[in-house]
């Protein structure tokens, strides 16, 4: 889903021949996506429930440099951090943490 995503967004590095390429050796879309390997991936992929937690602290961050630097007129920092996930990452521990520290921190963005 990741990898379609990012070709119908526009990105060149992922075109409709590396999505068919998808998981082979040499291509730009492996299983794993990994950080700098591949345009749009902002953050390599491992163990399943991971990617939440990467995201929650995209969140956070994103959250602290707008308190930072952002000014009246000047929202540097003002985007949204999604996070594509299966069930195998949510029955991880790790996902159950990373969404109640989200909750708690009232992370909207």
């Amino acid at each position: 889903l990741l990898y379609a995503l990012l070709h119908l967004s526009g990105f060149e590095d992922v075109s409709m021949e590396e999505v068919k390429n998808f998981r082979q050796w040499g291509s730009k879309t492996p299983g794993h996506p990994e950080f700098g390997h591949t345009a749009g991936v902002d953050a390599t992929t491992g163990p399943l429930g991971q990617g939440i937690s990467t995201a929650t602290g995209f969140a956070q961050a994103e959250r602290f440099l707008a308190a930072k630097y952002n000014r009246e007129g000047f929202n540097i920092f003002d985007h949204y951090t999604y996070v594509i996930c299966g069930d195998g990452d949510l029955m991880e521990g790790v996902s159950s943490e990373a969404a109640s520290y989200a909750g708690l921190q009232k992370l909207d963005k």
